[in-house]
């Protein structure tokens, strides 16, 4: 190693050239140093500069990803006519093939699918008990049990609740396993039954359409289905319906600009209530129609399939047919057919009209009723159409009656009502005669079963 100054020789231990006196190692040692103190300090402000490009590409996608999430969300939630909530998507769930499945909507209604995609049978999820419940829409055997109820405790899924209690003692267990998976608004329980632990269930699968312009009823025979609206958007489940062609809904739904509890589709139609029908039978042409839109409606083995529009025209005119409500006028000579001499408004003008006319309900195809108002009682006679004349004797079954307002429990519409009873303490208990602002009239008898539009007037089979 030679000194920088004057070329002589000099060795690492030498602080300083012999020669010149040139300092050596300390020179050395210093830019060594420097050298190693600059490297490092460039070396970790790069290192710095990267990770904060980093972490800034990070939050960006972070912030990309929460925008995309959002307007996905808001897109897939958007409102189907309804009251309460916006409704969820149907479309997309993942079922697991093979095994049996709990789909729970966010209402807490669902089904119970069976392996092959089939319907078994309603369900309703009982959130407020302890465990929580499955409430089942039909009898089942289940781990050994005759069960319409099924409890689940963590990823055990019971069929008594003494199994259950079980649990919670460290006793032998009876039980399937269960698993849960969130989808949106809808909530997937998967059960791994093993052999023997319900009894095999192979439903009929069906490959239903959902219009995108149309509302779709989706009813089962034991007594449950759901309501959609365009694209298969999950509206609120359908509950045991209490006559032919009735939906109830779960919630209060509103269709049309009106809210609804429950609808009627028969004839190809939509209908308010079961008596709209027969209005429009005996309508003349050119009229208005009762019914809310035209209907598809068909019966696929235990399934019932509707679909209706979700605009209509409105109002709708009857454009045919024949008002075919013939008969003698009453005797008395207190009658009309003319529903717009029945405009009633008040109570007290129904009671100073009611005394002394007869009345009669004939629906097409069931019993006919024949009500005769005199000193006070309602005096009641039926007949099949095919009996050729009123039964019930001279007198008929004696009701007594009382006149009050009322409101319908599908509509809210008001009436002033006649309410029949064997005595004052059961009025209501048998049927009304309820009449309403527009001229319409209609026989409510045994809470709904029977009745329809009524006339005064009487009628003769001669």
């Amino acid at each position: 190693m030679a000194c920088p100054e004057c070329g002589q020789a000099v060795t690492p231990a030498d602080s300083a050239c012999p020669n010149c006196g040139y300092p050596i190692n300390n020179q050395d040692t210093t830019s060594e140093s420097t050298y190693s103190q600059s490297y490092y300090y460039e070396e970790e402000e790069v290192s710095k500069k990267s990770r904060g490009w980093v972490y800034a590409l990070l939050i960006g996608v972070l912030i990309l990803a929460s925008v995309i999430g959002g307007y996905f969300y808001l897109h897939n939630s958007s409102s189907i006519e309804g009251n309460d909530s916006p409704a969820d998507e149907l479309a997309g769930i993942s079922i697991p093939s093979g095994k049996y499945c709990i789909i729970l909507q966010s209402d807490n209604f669902g089904e119970f699918i069976a392996p092959n995609g089939g319907h078994i049978c309603g369900v309703e999820m009982r959130s407020d008990h302890n465990p929580p419940e499955f409430k089942l829409t039909k009898t089942l055997t289940v781990l050994g049990h005759n069960t319409d109820r099924l409890f689940v405790s963590g990823e055990y899924l019971f069929a008594d609740y003494s199994d259950y209690l079980n649990l919670q003692y460290n006793q032998e267990l009876n039980y399937a396993s269960i698993s849960s998976k969130k989808q949106g608004g809808v909530t997937v329980y998967t059960i791994d039954f093993t052999d023997g632990q319900i009894d095999p269930q192979e439903p009929q699968l069906h490959n239903i359409d959902f219009p995108e312009d149309q509302y779709t009823l989706v009813y089962y025979v034991d007594g449950c289905g759901g309501f959609y609206g365009p694209g298969n958007k999950y509206i609120c489940a359908l509950k045991d319906k209490w006559h032919e062609g009735n939906f109830r809904f779960s919630k209060t739904v509103t269709i049309y600009g009106k809210p609804y509890d429950d609808i009627y589709v028969l004839q190809n139609k939509v209908w308010k209530s079961n008596f709209d029908p027969i209005s429009d039978k005996y309508a003349k042409p050119g009229e208005e129609s009762k019914s809310l839109a035209d209907a598809t409606y068909k019966e696929e083995g235990d399934m019932i399939l509707a679909h209706f529009p979700v605009n209509t025209a409105h109002p709708r005119y009857i454009s045919g047919g024949q008002n075919s409500t013939t008969g003698s006028s009453v005797s008395n000579g207190s009658s009309s057919p003319s529903s717009s001499q029945w405009k009633i408004t008040s109570v007290e003008q129904l009671k100073g009209k009611l005394e002394g006319t007869i009345w009669t309900c004939r629906p097409t195809g069931r019993m006919w009723y024949r009500l005769m108002f005199s000193s006070g009682k309602m005096r009641l006679y039926y007949a099949q159409p095919s009996s050729g004349k009123w039964l019930g004797g001279d007198d008929g079954h004696v009701y007594v009656y009382q006149i009050k307002e009322g409101y319908t429990n599908d509509t809210g519409e008001k009436y002033i009502g006649v309410a029949f009873g064997k005595s004052m303490e059961d009025i209501l208990a048998w049927g009304t005669l309820a009449f309403y602002s527009d001229g319409e009239i209609y026989f409510d008898w045994l809470r709904g079963r029977e009745g329809g539009k009524a006339e005064c007037r009487d009628f003769n089979w001669e």
